[in-house]
């Protein structure tokens, strides 16, 4: 081992010290965080000191050395990089919790302070395309059938993210019987941030898919997950299945996450009777902006979000869509032209 292998262990050892104070806490609170947060956390920091370290030549022996001279230098490096505005905002988010840590507060993370050109660290909000199945020609209840004859309990984690527009993991960890109270699904195991919520149950298809979940969760605490297994195991099978069947970008251009946006984009017709953004047509009907407003309210809540403006990512901006469309084709024009 080099020398500088050596000083690199010093800074991990400080650094794995940090993490095991503060690591198992919400970045801006004293509250537990999950599993999945932490570990992300870890990963990310060890990835940015060893570029730190080895790539951009800063050969300090403990993070509390690090000052704004290395994050200027890691934010240039990320831009020749070329990383997605969405990588860089993590990346960023995560340097604030640690020098949050560190009692190193002042220290300027501003994005803006760091890079002239908002396009590096902006994310659009607002989709340019369809994520949902139907958009991709396919039928959501055909293809879970398929799914159904391979492995019936990981088909009804599919409905659930259809019909109720759960997360993937909520799906997972719902007990239906704990969560079902009659008119509403109180859902509380595997949403994000601990933040519990409840869904209407207000329709023929959602209480039979809950009724259907309760056949195989019969008992009070049991998840949708058969009881041999672990999440984590139990995640492996569903995107085995997943793979097996296409339900991936690659194969399919569809995700299971895609039946979320579905359920948005229903509920949004549902609740307005007009087509959403993403999906209406030049000359189409749109809702007064007080009905679009409550209908994404309401999306909101039942999808999980705290924010108005996330519901942009599944329905589309009434404002935007059309610019964006429009800049699409442009490019894609370009492109055969140039061929």
């Amino acid at each position: 081992m080099s020398v500088l292998d050596v000083y690199y262990q010093y800074l991990l050892i400080s650094l794995y010290s940090l993490l095991k104070k503060h690591n198992s806490f919400n970045a801006k609170c004293h509250k537990r965080c999950s599993t999945g947060t932490s570990q992300t956390r870890r990963e990310t920091l060890i990835t940015i000191l060893h570029t730190l370290f080895y790539v951009l030549g800063f050969h300090i022996r403990h993070v509390s050395s690090l000052g704004e001279k290395h994050v200027r230098a890691l934010a240039m490096h990320w831009l020749r990089m070329n990383l997605s505005p969405g990588t860089i905002r993590n990346y960023f988010s995560i340097l604030r919790t640690l020098f949050r840590w560190l009692g190193k507060d002042s220290i300027n993370l501003d994005l803006s302070y760091y890079y002239d050109d908002p396009a590096v660290y902006k994310v659009p909000t607002a989709a340019r395309k369809s994520k949902c199945w139907i958009d991709a020609n396919v039928d959501p209840i055909d293809k879970i059938g398929e799914v159904m004859q391979f492995n019936p309990i990981i088909a009804l984690q599919l409905l659930l993210m259809l019909i109720f527009g759960l997360r993937r993991a909520e799906a997972i960890k719902l007990q239906p019987i704990n969560a079902d109270e009659g008119n509403e699904l109180n859902l509380i195991c595997g949403t994000k941030g601990g933040r519990p919520r409840r869904i209407p149950i207000n329709t023929h298809e959602k209480r039979l898919v809950l009724d259907i979940a309760k056949q195989y969760a019969k008992r009070a605490n049991d998840s949708t997950i058969p009881r041999q297994y672990s999440y984590k195991e139990w995640l492996n099978k569903f995107k085995y299945a997943m793979r097996k069947f296409m339900i991936t970008g690659k194969d399919l251009g569809v995700t299971s996450h895609g039946l979320r946006h579905q359920y948005a984009n229903d509920t949004y017709e549902s609740l307005t009777n007009m087509l959403a953004p993403l999906h209406r047509s030049e000359g189409d009907a749109v809702p007064s902006r007080e009905i679009d407003r409550k209908a994404r309210y309401r999306i909101t809540d039942e999808l999980g979000h705290s924010r108005l403006t996330v519901t942009s990512a599944y329905l589309g901006s009434s404002r935007k869509v059309n610019t964006l469309r429009a800049i699409d084709e442009k490019v894609e024009q370009n492109k055969k032209d140039e061929d």
